[in-house]
């Protein structure tokens, strides 16, 4: 899983698994929902899981 931050937000995030390939730009909008889900908790860890393929990436 690929990561870009601009500004302390997630602007760009594009699962690397072999065959998946799916991604989100901020230029696409500020939803990224409907191809990851990313939360963040209180400690500042992201998780992140792939909708397309399933896998999870954890920061930190």
């Amino acid at each position: 899983m690929q990561l870009v931050f601009k500004g302390g937000k997630i602007v760009h995030i594009h699962c690397k698994s072999e065959d998946c390939g799916n991604e989100w730009k901020i230029e696409e909008g500020s939803d990224w929902s409907q191809k990851f889900d990313a939360k963040q908790s209180q400690s500042g860890i992201w998780t992140i899981i792939c909708k397309k393929c399933g896998r999870s990436y954890l920061s930190g």
